[in-house]
């Protein structure tokens, strides 16, 4: 673990995000955003939660990063790329929704696509 942050706790929060999974357009790469990572200094915790429609494979795929989140985190702070907020109960944290490149991205559309126009249908 990065020294910075050696004392801090990583878990999982299974109870998931309300955030849905959303696709982003990376140049020649979609990217699927499925889970949020949280820094919580007065806690001295890292937190991962995946997004309600998250599948198991992004589950795994999440849950594979966790012991690389502590350096990548320092990173993104340093680059701007996490952002701080303010929770209700008073207490700053930094958060940042990550997700996996989509290897066939017309694949991947194509059953997505699919799924929604199933879910809608009614008998």
């Amino acid at each position: 673990m990065n020294a910075k942050y050696a004392s801090y706790t990583l878990i999982v929060d299974e109870k998931p995000s309300a955030n849905k999974v959303r696709y982003e357009d990376r140049g020649p790469d979609v990217l699927r955003v499925h889970f949020q990572i949280y820094r919580i200094p007065s806690l001295r915790e890292f937190k991962l939660m995946h997004f309600v429609d998250a599948t198991e494979s992004d589950r795994a795929r999440a849950e594979a990063m966790i012991p690389k989140i502590p350096g990548l985190f320092e990173l993104w702070e340093r680059d701007g790329i996490a952002t701080k907020q303010r929770h209700s109960k008073g207490y700053y944290y930094w958060s940042l929704a990550v997700g996996s490149f989509v290897d066939d991205p017309f694949l991947q559309l194509e059953l997505e696509m699919m799924i929604d126009l199933n879910s809608e249908m009614t008998a």
